[in-house]
């Protein structure tokens, strides 16, 4: 098995869709998060209804997660063990997110404690390999997912977290495959060390 594909196994890559965009009240309305097997991305996702304050109008014209859609499910509290028990899986591995500073306090704030494990945001990443190159106008999901024109079906829309994770993780692949080319990473050594040094 490649450095690449080693590093790919050791990565949890998650996403939330809260009712806010203020990380300090923020409630989680759909959590997600995608993992390797066998050289593909698994998808896992659930609804979760919000506790203080119901979806706005706003939240749900970006995400499409109403809450009609979530009023029979349970809140992110009950799922917060299990949700637990998956990110302690990869404490020797790397959690990786599109601006992983909202999703690691969102996550905190719901009881997850991601103190001990090794974070990687694709969205620094981003910015960094792509600063001062014309052609890449922005640095936010949707905008990288087409201008890279990462390997996603067409149908799966931004903005929900599983669908995320999965663009996530495929834009990891090309940004490491971009770390390969530009001699950034080494090869011949393990790749998550590098990256998390160099991003």
């Amino acid at each position: 098995m490649s450095h690449k594909e080693d590093f790919l196994k050791s990565c949890l890559i998650l996403d939330t869709e809260t009712n806010s965009d203020d990380y300090k009240i923020a409630e989680i309305i759909e959590s997600g998060f995608v993992i390797r097997e066998e050289g593909d991305w698994v998808i896992f996702n659930d609804l979760h209804k919000p506790v203080d304050r119901p979806i706005p109008p706003k939240v749900e014209s970006i995400c499409y997660i109403t809450n009609k859609m979530v009023a029979d499910k349970s809140p992110f509290s009950d799922s917060k063990d299990t949700f637990q028990s998956v990110v302690d899986g990869y404490i020797d591995g790397y959690l990786v997110a599109h601006n992983h500073f909202f999703d690691m306090r969102v996550l905190g704030n719901h009881g997850i404690n991601t103190e001990n494990h090794k974070w990687i945001c694709t969205w620094r990443m981003a910015k960094k390999l792509f600063n001062g190159v014309e052609s890449i106008e922005g640095t936010n999901l949707p905008y990288l997912r087409f201008a890279l024109e990462l390997d996603v079906p067409i149908e799966m829309y931004c903005h929900r977290a599983g669908n995320d994770s999965f663009i996530t993780a495929k834009l990891l692949e090309v940004l490491v495959d971009l770390l390969e080319e530009s001699g950034i990473i080494d090869p011949s050594l393990p790749y998550g060390p590098q990256i998390q040094e160099w991003a």
